[in-house]
């Protein structure tokens, strides 16, 4: 077997180094941001986790809340009209003070 060398000027050398080395870096940033990814993910399945042992327990306290609370009767409405507001109920606003005094001021006006 014969050996082949090749020669490369020294900016052919340089920039290939160079080219090799910010290889080299990206591909340990990538290593870095799975290694981060891994991480966040494990942190997101326990949150997860907590979070579904919490409203779990959070289900069964509104549970026995409701077992505890007594039952009332619901009348459903069968017809709309018992839904409106009837306008003789509805009670009249008093005026604000603001009101009153532009009123004052307006009689005043007028008798000069």
């Amino acid at each position: 077997m014969v050996e082949e060398y090749i020669h490369f000027s020294n900016e052919e050398s340089t920039y290939m180094q160079k080219n090799l080395l910010s290889s080299q870096l990206e591909a340990l940033n990538s290593v870095k941001r799975l290694h981060q990814y891994k991480k966040l993910r494990e942190e997101e399945f326990s949150m997860k986790i907590k979070l579904k042992t919490i409203l779990s327990s959070l289900k069964s306290s509104v549970n026995e809340l409701n077992k505890l609370m007594p039952e009332v009767e619901m009348k459903s409405h069968q017809n709309k009209d018992d839904l409106i507001i009837d306008p003789t109920n509805v009670k009249e606003e008093k005026p604000s003070i603001e009101q009153e005094i532009e009123k004052i001021r307006l009689k005043l006006a007028r008798l000069g």
